[in-house]
Protein backbone atom coordinates (compact mmCIF):
# COMPACT_ATOMS: atom_id res chain seq x y z
CA UNK A 1 0.00 0.00 0.00
CA UNK A 2 1.52 3.62 -0.76
CA UNK A 3 2.41 5.25 1.90
CA UNK A 4 1.39 9.16 2.43
CA UNK A 5 4.07 11.08 3.38
CA UNK A 6 4.29 14.50 5.61
CA UNK A 7 5.63 17.82 4.15
CA UNK A 8 7.84 17.75 6.78
CA UNK A 9 9.06 14.60 5.41
CA UNK A 10 9.52 15.34 2.27
CA UNK A 11 11.05 19.06 3.08
CA UNK A 12 13.68 16.62 5.26
CA UNK A 13 14.39 14.54 2.11
CA UNK A 14 14.89 17.33 -0.33
CA UNK A 15 17.41 19.42 2.19
CA UNK A 16 19.18 16.23 2.81
CA UNK A 17 19.51 15.12 -0.78
CA UNK A 18 20.48 19.10 -1.81
CA UNK A 19 23.37 18.89 0.77
CA UNK A 20 24.76 15.54 0.34
CA UNK A 21 24.65 14.10 -3.12
CA UNK A 22 25.28 17.31 -5.37
CA UNK A 23 28.00 15.96 -7.72
CA UNK A 24 27.81 12.82 -6.37
CA UNK A 25 27.53 9.85 -8.79
CA UNK A 26 24.91 7.12 -8.65
CA UNK A 27 27.20 4.61 -7.53
CA UNK A 28 28.77 6.40 -4.70
CA UNK A 29 25.05 7.38 -3.64
CA UNK A 30 24.14 3.52 -3.96
CA UNK A 31 27.01 2.64 -1.32
CA UNK A 32 27.10 5.38 0.96
CA UNK A 33 24.24 7.61 0.87
CA UNK A 34 21.87 5.54 1.46
CA UNK A 35 23.25 4.44 4.71
CA UNK A 36 23.33 8.08 5.86
CA UNK A 37 19.74 8.65 5.17
CA UNK A 38 18.61 5.48 7.20
CA UNK A 39 20.76 7.00 10.48
CA UNK A 40 20.68 10.50 9.81
CA UNK A 41 17.62 11.72 9.02
CA UNK A 42 14.39 10.36 10.65
CA UNK A 43 11.36 9.14 8.34
CA UNK A 44 8.24 8.49 9.00
CA UNK A 45 6.65 4.97 9.03
CA UNK A 46 6.94 3.19 6.11
CA UNK A 47 10.10 4.81 5.06
CA UNK A 48 12.21 1.95 4.60
CA UNK A 49 9.83 0.13 1.86
CA UNK A 50 10.10 3.89 0.18
CA UNK A 51 13.85 3.65 0.46
CA UNK A 52 14.40 -0.29 -0.56
CA UNK A 53 11.83 0.34 -3.47
CA UNK A 54 14.98 3.02 -4.87
CA UNK A 55 17.51 1.21 -4.08
CA UNK A 56 15.78 -1.47 -6.20
CA UNK A 57 15.28 0.99 -8.94
CA UNK A 58 19.22 2.64 -8.53
CA UNK A 59 20.72 -1.09 -8.17
CA UNK A 60 18.98 -2.06 -12.03
CA UNK A 61 22.19 -2.12 -13.81
CA UNK A 62 21.64 0.68 -16.55
CA UNK A 63 21.76 -0.82 -19.95
CA UNK A 64 25.84 -0.82 -21.08
CA UNK A 65 27.25 -2.11 -24.27
CA UNK A 66 30.49 -2.40 -25.45
CA UNK A 67 32.20 -3.40 -28.96
CA UNK A 68 35.16 -5.22 -29.55
CA UNK A 69 37.31 -5.29 -32.62
CA UNK A 70 40.53 -6.27 -33.59
CA UNK A 71 41.44 -9.04 -31.44
CA UNK A 72 43.15 -11.02 -34.30
CA UNK A 73 45.60 -8.46 -34.51
CA UNK A 74 46.97 -9.29 -30.62
CA UNK A 75 48.33 -12.67 -32.74
CA UNK A 76 50.69 -10.18 -34.19
CA UNK A 77 52.25 -8.87 -31.62
CA UNK A 78 55.51 -11.01 -30.17
CA UNK A 79 54.40 -10.41 -26.70
CA UNK A 80 51.43 -12.74 -27.24
CA UNK A 81 52.84 -15.02 -29.31
CA UNK A 82 53.35 -16.95 -25.34
CA UNK A 83 50.20 -18.69 -25.14
CA UNK A 84 49.43 -17.81 -21.48
CA UNK A 85 49.96 -14.06 -22.12
CA UNK A 86 47.57 -14.64 -24.91
CA UNK A 87 45.26 -16.59 -22.66
CA UNK A 88 45.10 -13.67 -19.89
CA UNK A 89 44.35 -11.53 -22.41
CA UNK A 90 41.74 -13.25 -24.20
CA UNK A 91 39.85 -13.62 -21.00
CA UNK A 92 39.24 -9.65 -20.07
CA UNK A 93 37.99 -9.70 -23.74
CA UNK A 94 35.61 -12.04 -23.21
CA UNK A 95 34.29 -11.60 -20.18
CA UNK A 96 32.15 -8.18 -20.68
CA UNK A 97 32.52 -7.14 -16.66
CA UNK A 98 36.14 -7.22 -16.90
CA UNK A 99 36.00 -5.10 -20.18
CA UNK A 100 33.08 -3.04 -18.98
CA UNK A 101 35.35 -2.24 -15.70
CA UNK A 102 38.12 -1.00 -17.85
CA UNK A 103 36.19 0.94 -19.42
CA UNK A 104 34.17 2.37 -16.53
CA UNK A 105 37.71 3.65 -14.96
CA UNK A 106 37.79 5.73 -18.32
CA UNK A 107 34.76 7.37 -18.03
CA UNK A 108 35.23 8.61 -14.44
CA UNK A 109 37.82 10.73 -16.12
CA UNK A 110 36.94 13.23 -18.93
CA UNK A 111 38.82 13.47 -22.08
CA UNK A 112 41.68 11.47 -22.49
CA UNK A 113 43.48 8.97 -20.28
CA UNK A 114 46.33 6.99 -20.27
CA UNK A 115 47.14 4.14 -18.50
CA UNK A 116 50.78 2.06 -18.99
CA UNK A 117 51.15 -1.85 -17.66
CA UNK A 118 50.44 -2.16 -13.52
CA UNK A 119 48.57 1.58 -14.01
CA UNK A 120 45.77 -0.26 -15.00
CA UNK A 121 45.34 -2.24 -11.80
CA UNK A 122 44.40 -5.52 -13.45
CA UNK A 123 47.31 -8.78 -13.59
CA UNK A 124 46.04 -9.50 -16.57
CA UNK A 125 47.20 -6.89 -18.38
CA UNK A 126 50.02 -5.81 -16.89
CA UNK A 127 51.85 -6.18 -20.18
CA UNK A 128 49.50 -3.83 -21.89
CA UNK A 129 48.62 -0.21 -22.22
CA UNK A 130 45.02 1.17 -22.16
CA UNK A 131 44.65 4.11 -24.22
CA UNK A 132 40.88 5.86 -23.45
CA UNK A 133 38.51 9.21 -24.41
CA UNK A 134 35.42 10.30 -23.24
CA UNK A 135 32.85 11.32 -25.81
CA UNK A 136 30.20 13.78 -24.64
CA UNK A 137 27.26 15.64 -25.42
CA UNK A 138 26.48 18.72 -24.05
CA UNK A 139 29.06 18.27 -21.29
CA UNK A 140 27.43 15.17 -20.36
CA UNK A 141 29.77 11.85 -20.99
CA UNK A 142 28.40 9.14 -23.33
CA UNK A 143 30.77 6.71 -23.27
CA UNK A 144 34.59 6.18 -23.84
CA UNK A 145 36.52 4.39 -26.76
CA UNK A 146 39.75 2.73 -26.06
CA UNK A 147 42.46 0.96 -27.56
CA UNK A 148 44.09 -1.85 -25.67
CA UNK A 149 47.39 -2.95 -26.82
CA UNK A 150 51.06 -3.75 -25.81
CA UNK A 151 53.11 -1.39 -23.35
CA UNK A 152 55.43 -0.62 -26.68
CA UNK A 153 52.64 0.72 -28.89
CA UNK A 154 52.78 3.54 -31.03
CA UNK A 155 51.47 6.13 -28.21
CA UNK A 156 51.33 9.40 -30.09
CA UNK A 157 49.43 7.48 -33.05
CA UNK A 158 46.97 5.32 -30.97
CA UNK A 159 46.06 8.59 -29.01
CA UNK A 160 46.02 10.75 -31.65
CA UNK A 161 43.29 8.16 -33.26
CA UNK A 162 41.75 7.63 -30.12
CA UNK A 163 40.81 11.31 -29.49
CA UNK A 164 39.80 12.22 -33.02
CA UNK A 165 37.12 9.00 -32.71
CA UNK A 166 35.70 10.19 -29.86
CA UNK A 167 35.99 13.51 -30.48
CA UNK A 168 34.06 12.21 -34.15
CA UNK A 169 31.47 10.75 -32.13
CA UNK A 170 30.43 13.43 -29.67
CA UNK A 171 30.08 15.18 -32.63
CA UNK A 172 28.24 13.01 -34.76
CA UNK A 173 25.89 12.15 -31.33
CA UNK A 174 25.45 16.20 -31.14
CA UNK A 175 23.73 16.30 -34.13
CA UNK A 176 21.25 13.47 -33.62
Amino acid sequence: TPVAYTQDDLDKLSAFLNSKLQGVSLVDFRTAIINQLKTEVQFGEGFDDTLQLLLTTLGKKKQERIYVDGTINILEQPEFKQVEKFKLLMSILEEEEKLLNLMNQALQKRGLDIRIGEEINDDTVDDCSIVTATYEVDGRILGAVGVLGPTRMDYAHVVTVVDFVAKCLGGFLSEK
